[in-house]
Parts: C-alpha cells; structure tokens; sequence
C-alpha cells in the first residue's frame, strides 16, 4: 500500500469516526468532536464543485486533510467522557 492509497483510506475512515465521535461525547467533549467539521465541511464543498467542473485536482484539498481530520476525532474520541460526567476541583 503506497501513500495515496493510505490517503483515500483515511476519508471514509474519518466519515465514520466522526459520526462516531459525536453520538458518544456530550458536553464539552463534543464540542472538540465536531471541530473538524469547521474544516471538513467546506472543503467537502470545494471538493464537489472541483469535481463538477471537471478539475483534475479535485481530491487534493480532501486527501492533504482527511488524515489530520481523522486524528483529531479519533483523539476527541478517545479522550471523550463517553457522557459521564466528570467533576475537576
């Protein structure tokens, strides 16, 4: 597997990561879960008006992103509360 196939692997991983990330925080933890989707989304505009005009470049925004976006919900994730509430004194 060479890096652009790393590449396209990590946009449907980060889809379901995302949806992941926000049906289990609450709180504080999924306002940090839904950060990436500042970004995400409108680069997944970009990406399919690219594609309608028939650019050849299309993926690049989406490709130099994906991996970023997935480690951030997978961190927001994994550092969630999962809904439990914690108290800090």
């Amino acid at each position: 597997m060479d890096l652009i196939d790393f590449l396209w692997l990590t946009v449907p991983a980060y889809i379901i990561v995302q949806i992941v990330a926000l049906c289990w925080s609450s709180g504080r933890s999924r306002f940090a879960a839904a950060l990436p989707l500042v970004v995400m989304i409108p680069i997944g505009v970009i990406t399919v008006v690219d594609l309608s005009q028939g650019s050849n470049i299309w993926p690049l925004l989406l490709l130099v992103h994906s991996p970023l976006a997935f480690f951030t919900s997978w961190s927001s994730l994994s550092s969630s509360d999962r809904g439990q509430s914690t108290h800090r004194l």
